[in-house]
């Protein structure tokens, strides 16, 4: 399952967790059933199905607090975060940042990620920003290169692109938060190549950070790149936010 979900592989790595969450609850390997369970809600995140990915990760959520599992429990924001578009209160992710986890620098990466998601969702783009340079600061350091923490570098490059929207009063600051945003759009492109599952997103980013810079074309080749990813992945919730971005370009043009 976990080696589906790296490959894109959603509806097939669903399968396979769904049969070994079955295993686990009969051998009562409560710690491995979560992680079975994580790949279940992450995979229906990326098809688009934001509710049972919620559901599924505040099932995992409950079932950590109640072990004492620290990974299980940090692991789960993540996805309840994305799946909630942010909107997910503020002491639940903070617990999780405050939650000892020694060397566990992935778990701890990805609660970084839910809260610059949550930040985002506050229009808090530069503490958004920071909380997703940390998430990949921590993996970087620990040497950690996989498809759990490559999403810091789009959510980052997001995060400094709607700063950068914001400070368009001040030309010099916009223009250097788009160089920042296009330097982490573009580390993670490049390992998005390798895994594949944030690849529409950094694609999208690139396209919007060519946009707010006058490079139509460029912008179009971009969204259509993430678009027919996208597509072949099966990411609804993906295809619909490039899509979202095509239209802005093509209302700019008319």
């Amino acid at each position: 399952g976990i080696v589906l979900y790296a490959a894109s592989q959603f509806l097939l790595c669903i399968d396979k967790c769904q049969q070994a969450v079955e295993l686990l609850d009969r051998t009562g390997d409560f710690w491995e059933l979560n992680m079975a369970r994580y790949q279940v809600a992450a995979s229906r995140y990326r098809l688009g199905d934001l509710a049972g990915a919620y559901e599924e990760a505040q099932r995992m959520h409950q079932s950590g607090l109640d072990l004492g599992d620290a990974q299980a429990s940090g692991l789960a924001v993540d996805i309840l975060s994305k799946a909630a578009c942010g909107r997910v209160p503020r002491e639940v992710i903070q617990n999780e940042l405050e939650r000892p986890r020694g060397a566990d620098a992935q778990t701890t990466s990805q609660v970084f990620q839910a809260e610059g998601v949550r930040l985002l969702a506050e229009n808090d783009f530069r503490a958004a920003a920071g909380a997703f340079q940390q998430g990949w600061e921590m993996a970087r350091r620990a040497g950690i290169q996989n498809t759990y923490v490559v999403p810091c570098l789009p959510w980052l490059a997001t995060s400094l692109r709607r700063e950068a929207e914001r400070c368009r009063h001040d030309p010099a600051e916009s223009r250097r938060l788009l160089r920042q945003a296009r330097r982490a759009a573009r580390r993670g492109l490049r390992l998005a190549r390798k895994f594949q599952n944030d690849l529409p997103h950094c694609l999208r980013e690139l396209g919007l950070i060519a946009l707010a810079t006058g490079h139509a074309r460029r912008a179009q080749r971009l969204f259509d790149e993430s678009l027919a990813v996208a597509a072949q992945q099966g990411a609804r919730y993906e295809h619909a936010q490039t899509a979202l971005a095509q239209a802005e370009l093509e209302a700019r043009e008319k």
